[in-house]
């Protein structure tokens, strides 16, 4: 088996269920947020070469965050189709690496990212709280498992020169 080098690689992508997330989306914007937990995150939920393939074969709009850490360019990212933009309130599904600060939920919305709330971690329950309170959902990537129950997502922190 590859390795997963991002939220979805390339070989799991085209068979993930988008249809779950499409069938939730109140528009067809997807975001993908900087991170800001860690100084020196350099990791990205989702690649260029994905995003590409949401643009093109699955006509959705792709909202990136700025980011000048991140080890993929904003300019990877616009050249695959997506907008560079700061605001994301029109992007109904949000995708990250780690936690998302309380502030920044929207009601309604869905968030993928390592939420770190499977196993009752004391210090994020507060954020869990506040998103039941927005209506929000939560996809954990911890929980995206095969038929044996194997996670199927993983992250690296060298995304760049792995085979795929």
């Amino acid at each position: 088996m590859k390795p997963l080098y991002t939220a979805i690689n390339s070989s799991f992508f085209p068979n993930f269920e988008l249809h779950f997330l499409t069938s939730i989306l109140m528009s067809n914007y997807i975001g993908i947020r900087h991170e800001d937990k860690y100084l020196l995150e350099k990791r990205a939920p989702l690649t260029p070469k994905h995003v590409e393939w949401l643009v093109r074969q699955k006509k959705l709009d792709i909202v990136v965050q700025s980011s000048n850490k991140r080890i993929f360019k904003d300019d990877e990212y616009r050249k695959a189709g997506a907008e560079i933009e700061e605001d994301m309130k029109k992007c109904s599904v949000i995708f990250g690496v780690k936690e998302i600060p309380m502030t920044l939920f929207e009601p309604d919305k869905t968030y993928v990212f390592f939420a770190h709330v499977i196993k009752g971690q004391p210090y994020n329950m507060p954020m869990l709280k506040r998103m039941m309170e927005l209506k929000c959902n939560l996809i954990e990537y911890e929980k995206i498992v095969d038929e044996q129950g194997k996670r199927l997502i993983f992250f690296s922190g060298n995304m760049r020169g792995l085979p795929e």
